[in-house]
């Protein structure tokens, strides 16, 4: 069974509330654009898009979480994009649960990857 990060996340945390920003968040051109905007101002010792995926038997069962890491940082800083067509003002801690699990996953699955101790992480709306 293989399972991507973000359905991983929506599929635990996402409210299921069909909101205003839902149905204009669904041009995902414009939100490749955004990331692209960023990705292209990280530092060059950054990388963007780093795909990452690991198998677990869970019940018998094996199991494959993968994804992209949309920021890779030094000191093992990983950065989500998100973007929102709302004002960034508008947006506190309990905007959109999932995001932030989406960015735990990918830290928990680096960390167990590289074999870290510590690991950080960034969630970034534009």
């Amino acid at each position: 069974m293989k399972i991507a990060v973000k359905e991983l996340a929506n599929f635990l945390y996402s409210s299921g509330n069909l909101t205003y920003e839902f149905f204009y968040n669904r041009d995902e051109n414009e939100g490749q654009k955004a990331h692209q905007f960023l990705q292209k101002q990280f530092p060059s010792t950054s990388k963007a898009e780093v795909y990452i995926k690991r198998s677990e038997v869970i019940l018998e069962r094996e199991i494959e979480i993968n994804g992209f890491i949309d920021g890779v940082h030094e000191n093992h800083l990983l950065e989500e994009i998100k973007s929102t067509k709302l004002d960034l003002e508008e947006l506190d801690e309990d905007y959109h649960h999932e995001y932030l699990a989406q960015l735990k996953i990918y830290m928990a699955l680096y960390l167990l990857e590289k074999e870290l101790s510590s690991i950080s992480g960034k969630l970034t709306y534009i």
